[in-house]
């Protein structure tokens, strides 16, 4: 079975990456065909990624410095509408109606 995942990896992809899938594997002591597997796919996707050349990681989508900035943003709007005199309601808490529109963006 195996012997035929390999035979369908270099029919997909070509001898000469199949290697190279390989070796970065063999280099990383990962020695399964699923494994090789993955690597082709995100040499398909992505393209080929030599590991000796040094590619700059992508920020992450939602660091912690971007969310805390987030939250003091919030903070900041939310202080600003209070001192505005927003709508209380009986316990002197913002009515959530007129709330709404801050946390969300979202005008009512």
């Amino acid at each position: 079975m195996d012997l035929e995942k390999l035979k369908a990896m270099v029919d997909d992809f070509g001898s000469d990456i199949v290697v190279k899938a390989i070796d970065r594997a063999v280099t990383r002591n990962k020695r399964s065909l699923a494994y090789i597997h993955g690597i082709l796919k995100s040499w398909q996707t992505g393209g080929y990624d030599d590991e000796n050349t040094a590619q700059p990681q992508p920020t992450p989508r939602n660091s912690k410095k971007e969310a805390i900035d987030v939250v003091n943003r919030l903070m900041a709007e939310y202080q600003a509408q209070e001192q505005k005199g927003e709508t209380k309601d009986d316990n002197g808490n913002i009515d959530p109606a007129s709330d709404w529109s801050f946390a969300t963006g979202v005008q009512k």
